[in-house]
């Protein structure tokens, strides 16, 4: 299975070219090899559907951006580190006002084979480097995959509100 996920980065976090995307990557639910990077790469499009739900990679939110707009490596922690490629800096050089608006990366994370019946967190953190005065942003999403198919699962918390203990 692929997973849609979809990074929002808006005007304060700097420009398009010093910014280097790290998503830490849990290696126990995706299969994210250096064998597969051009294959995870190559879902980057201006636009896609996916579960009813739209995604959008592109600049100021009209300027569309493709997988050749990015460069994709694993680093030393096998996490999977996105940079604007030459073409993309190139262009965004000779295109500097464009270079410093909100931008969008959606992607998908192929997610390895799932044995029978059972629900998987699908946990991502991603954190964005090389920003405005040297800050680092940093997100984090969860949700939950099934394969029981029809069947019901039910989550529940349960906390005091009045001291706020989750249990």
């Amino acid at each position: 299975a692929w997973v849609p996920y979809q990074f929002t980065i808006p005007t304060s976090a700097g420009k398009i070219s010093d910014t280097t995307i790290v998503d830490h990557v849990d290696h126990n639910v995706f299969d994210v090899t250096a064998a597969n990077l051009d294959d995870i790469r190559n879902t980057i499009q201006g636009q896609f559907n996916a579960n009813g739900q739209d995604f959008y990679s592109n600049i100021g939110w009209s300027q569309p951006l493709s997988a050749n707009d990015f460069t994709f490596s694993l680093n030393a922690d096998g996490d999977l580190v996105i940079a604007p490629s030459a073409a993309l800096k190139t262009w965004l050089a000779a295109n500097p006002g464009l270079d410093s608006q909100n931008w969008r990366l959606a992607l998908k994370l192929p997610t390895k084979p799932l044995e029978g019946k059972q629900t998987v967190q699908l946990t991502n953190n991603a954190s964005l480097i090389g920003s405005k005065n040297g800050i680092e942003y940093i997100s984090k999403t969860e949700s939950y995959a099934s394969t029981f198919g029809n069947e019901l699962e039910v989550r529940k918390s349960v906390w005091d509100a009045a001291n706020a203990d989750r249990k």
